[in-house]
């Protein structure tokens, strides 16, 4: 970060290099989500990098296997416009209130015009230290977290929204409502489940039905469910831009030491690629530290209903030991599947042993197959979709401080050119 830039600009920079990662990098957002939200059993099966990938692309081509087929790549942007809005307001808050904390850290009231008397004085310049560095970002990451968690929880309840119907372990009983007789009565028998040959079902719900049912579900109080938890990772970003001052100063350190042997002029400003691995590192290092967190914090908010006794704890207990259930929250139905139902491609009669319904959503309805085999627990459990966030983080904080960089570059040199025309 350029710190002696105005906050403003720092800002404008900042909300754009967001953005624009934000933008190229969300289908990795999207699957990391799917995979922290699996079932601890079936995140053990899909594995890391490469069951992501696989996942990518299951839901955009479907399976031959199961019959059926995917929703295509418009599937892989779900909840992009909000997740956009939501990454532009946070950090351009995060940026501006981090830049002008720090300014006041570093110069006092001579960085505040409306409170110095006369011109600024020549002064100390005071350099934050790490520590102070991550509690400013922290700070700031907090301020910036209250403007945007509502959009936060919208993006990901709509990454969420599709996943039984994207999930091959997800059987469709039926296209109505229900398996009732023309008149609205249930059937005795509901129908028996088949593995469809048409296109994956989806709830078309939009950014403002989501809005509505956050709303009728907990009132206005939830759209910033799990603040507590967004608050502590306030110290992420703080974390990551500590860890990248710190790559920064060591690289221009270098630099500096290089050029003064040469006797060639030092630049103080990260090359485009270096202001990419250095952020990218420092990125990634901070999400590996906190990731328990970030997956409590996803877990908590992505549920459309409340556990009893829920809170950060025992959602870092249930994947620490490999019971967290991801359809738990739904509500039952008190009708149980015929004894055709099949689990795992065989018939079972038993109806204690038959998958719970999980979703009625608008023209069908799904029953999810019971899972066998070892669960991720331990600290495999509390780092489980680690490799995709990881990934995702490294090209995506690269891509923002790249980009961040450049057009802070841009202003410098626009600044300079003015200056020179007005001097001639």
């Amino acid at each position: 970060m350029t710190s002696t830039l105005p906050p403003l600009v720092q800002a404008v920079s900042g909300a754009v290099g967001s953005a624009s990662a934000s933008a190229l990098t969300y289908p990795l957002d999207l699957i990391t989500t799917r995979l922290q939200l699996d079932s601890p059993v079936k995140a053990r099966r899909r594995g890391g990098i490469v069951g992501g990938l696989k996942l990518l692309l299951y839901i955009v081509y479907g399976s031959k296997k199961t019959g059926k087929k995917g929703l295509g790549w418009k599937a892989l942007y779900d909840g992009l416009g909000s997740d956009l809005f939501a990454t532009v307001l946070s950090n351009f808050f995060y940026f501006y209130f981090y830049s002008f904390t720090r300014s006041i850290a570093m110069h006092g009231t001579q960085a505040l015009p409306l409170l110095r008397n006369g011109p600024p004085r020549p002064h100390k310049t005071h350099k934050p230290s790490l520590l102070e560095d991550i509690l400013l970002g922290f700070v700031s990451g907090v301020a910036s977290r209250a403007v945007s968690t509502p959009l936060n929880i919208i993006t990901l309840r709509l990454q969420a929204e599709r996943a039984d119907a994207e999930d091959e372990d997800v059987v469709i009983l039926s296209s109505g409502e229900g398996s009732g007789s023309e008149d609205g009565s249930s059937s005795s028998t509901p129908a028996s489940p088949s593995r469809s040959s048409s296109p994956l079902q989806k709830d078309n719900l939009g950014f403002f039905d989501i809005a509505r049912l956050i709303h009728e579900e907990h009132g206005w109080k939830g759209f910033w469910k799990g603040f507590g938890t967004s608050a502590l990772l306030s110290i992420n970003p703080s974390i990551t831009l500590a860890f990248f001052q710190l790559f920064r100063k060591f690289v221009v350190y270098s630099r500096t030491r290089s050029a003064l042997a040469a006797g060639k002029k030092v630049n103080p400003n990260l090359k485009p690629w270096e202001a990419f691995f250095v952020g990218a590192i420092a990125t990634s290092i901070a999400n590996t530290i906190l990731y328990p967190l970030i997956l409590a914090k996803k877990r908590l908010q992505a549920r459309s209903g409340a556990k009893p006794g829920e809170n950060l704890l025992s959602v870092l207990v249930d994947a620490y030991t490999g019971m967290y259930d991801p359809h738990s929250e739904e509500e039952l139905s008190s009708e149980a599947p015929s004894s055709e139902a099949t689990t795992n491609g065989h018939v079972d009669a038993d109806p204690t042993k038959r998958p719970p319904l999980t979703r009625r959503s608008k023209g069908s309805r799904y029953y999810v197959q019971r899972e066998a085999g070892k669960p991720l627990q331990g600290p495999e459990g509390l780092y489980q979709g680690l490799q995709m966030q990881l990934l995702k983080g490294f090209f995506n904080q690269g891509m923002t401080f790249l980009v961040k960089g450049r057009i802070e570059q841009l202003v410098v040199a626009a600044y300079l050119r003015q200056r020179a025309l007005k001097a001639n």
